[in-house]
């Protein structure tokens, strides 16, 4: 409770009590919910697009890398019998009838790019 005492025409001295309502109380604690609200959706759309855009600029770098891998391919020698003795001492086995590939890193080649 707030008091607030003058003087009115130099005579009478006078007090007047303000109260103060819970509405200002809740009107303050909505604006503060609504701001922060308004800046945790500015910070998490801004997040959720870094991620998309990062995860486009790795596809983009795969695909990049990828396409030089082929060229590289188709102009490279192998040595098979060398290829072969590797294959073998590293326990692996020839997959047959197989329409893709799975490499490493979990990417699968299809027959075009084998």
């Amino acid at each position: 409770m707030t008091v607030y005492s003058g003087t009115i025409n130099q005579s009478k001295t006078s007090a007047v009590k303000i109260e103060s309502t819970p509405i200002f109380g809740i009107n303050l604690i909505l604006v503060v919910l609504l701001l922060a609200g308004v800046v945790g959706y500015i910070f998490l759309s801004n997040f959720i697009t870094s991620q998309k855009y990062s995860l486009g600029v790795l596809k983009k770098e795969f695909n990049q890398v990828s396409a030089a891998a082929s060229i590289e391919r188709d102009t490279t020698d192998y040595d098979i019998p060398e290829l072969l003795e590797f294959a073998q001492s590293a326990g692996m086995i020839e997959a047959k009838d197989t329409g893709t590939v799975l490499e490493e890193s979990g990417f699968a080649l299809s027959e075009d790019r084998i």
